[in-house]
């Protein structure tokens, strides 16, 4: 397959050309579209541990859990372990009534199977799921600088404007991709330019804010 206006390197080409399997080809060939769409013109290496949006187990997103699958099937897993949003339902500390529980099993039916798939794809461990991963009790914390593949909207907020590490919000699917090939596309918040301030704020007041 030929990569339209992105310039990859050999070793992704080969990639994308299927000489790394079927499963990583597509991997592949999902990144590579997502970041032509957005004009990027390369790939370049994720610095850091992956942050992961989809954390539960929604019975109607099947085609989700069969790309995993293949994924999983391929011995794929992200190129660091990696932490995701919180689970949807607390069993440890939360008594569900019967009618909450039924409920919950239409809804979160692929819970605890997809929570294994998790585990096989390289998360971190049992209480990796959080929507704060950057806190020190968790610790997935990028430096300054890092580029990263992230998905969770405040975390993608809090590392790129507090601790200054380079991610999109990008898309739930395409964060694990990228996590998986090791590879991002460079474009929007990941580049110099895109990270230049378009808007002034004047705030004005009678009183200065306390020190």
């Amino acid at each position: 397959m030929e990569a339209s206006n992105m310039e990859l390197t050999a070793e992704e080409q080969a990639i994308l050309d299927g000489e790394q399997g079927e499963a990583l080809r597509k991997a592949m060939e999902s990144v590579v579209s997502y970041g032509a769409t957005f004009g990027a013109q390369r790939l370049v290496p994720i610095d850091a541990a992956a942050h992961l949006v989809t954390s539960m187990g929604v019975n109607i997103i099947k085609p989700y859990f069969a790309m995993v699958s293949d994924l999983i099937a391929a011995n794929l897993r992200t190129k660091e372990p990696f932490t995701v949003d919180p689970r949807p339902i607390d069993r440890e500390n939360v008594k569900y009534s019967l009618l909450e529980k039924i409920v919950f099993k239409r809804i979160y039916g692929k819970q605890k199977s997809y929570e294994k798939q998790l585990s096989r794809l390289g998360l971190r461990d049992s209480n990796a799921f959080t929507c704060t991963c950057y806190l020190p009790e968790v610790g997935n914390i990028p430096k300054k600088g890092d580029m990263l593949a992230w998905s969770e909207s405040s975390a993608v907020v809090f590392v790129n404007s507090v601790l200054g590490a380079r991610t999109n919000r990008n898309s739930a699917g395409i964060d694990l991709l990228c996590n998986i090939i090791g590879k991002v596309p460079l474009f929007g918040l990941l580049t110099d330019e895109g990270r230049k301030a378009t808007w002034l704020v004047e705030v004005q007041t009678s009183n200065l804010p306390n020190a």
